[in-house]
């Protein structure tokens, strides 16, 4: 098995934030009509998870 590199343990962060984006969107959405969203809380996740993705383009 080879090492890993720096690229893979990027992608892996980037594999994780989407799938961090992914469990609070459907948290969100079948979450009952009075409980607070964390709007901020997913904006802030949507936010790193485009930044590791254009980290990891580059």
């Amino acid at each position: 098995m080879p090492t890993p590199t720096r690229q893979d343990y990027a992608l892996r962060d980037v594999e994780n934030l989407a799938a961090n984006v992914i469990v609070r969107l459907t948290t969100m959405r079948y979450a009952p009509k009075d409980t607070k969203r964390d709007v901020a809380g997913l904006r802030e996740v949507l936010q790193q998870y485009v930044d590791a993705v254009m980290e990891l383009a580059h």
